[in-house]
């Protein structure tokens, strides 16, 4: 069974959009001194750092400014999966 959000903000009524899709997931982020960026998850059980390159971090975090050192970013759970980072464990039962 899936859970179905509703979205009762004006102007913007609609159903039928799935928890995943409404889900977004803090992902602190921080520049190293070669310009790269460390990605980590905020409150998530998963320890993963990741780096990402600097000409790929605009595609994640269109909104960071080009001099800002570090911050914040709410992504969706899409994207925090392509990072890397896992975000549900899939359980079997035997």
């Amino acid at each position: 069974m899936a859970f179905i959000v509703y979205c009762f903000s004006k102007g913007r009524r609609k159903r039928g959009t799935s928890v995943r899709e409404a889900l977004t997931f803090a992902v602190g982020w921080r520049r190293t001194v070669l310009e790269w960026v460390n990605l980590r998850l905020i409150d998530g059980a998963d320890d993963t750092v990741v780096n990402l390159a600097p000409h790929h971090f605009p595609d994640f975090v269109p909104e960071a400014m080009g001099d800002a050192i570090s911050g914040v970013a709410y992504l969706t759970a899409d994207q925090v999966e392509t990072l890397g980072f896992r975000i549900a464990a899939e359980e079997v039962i035997a």
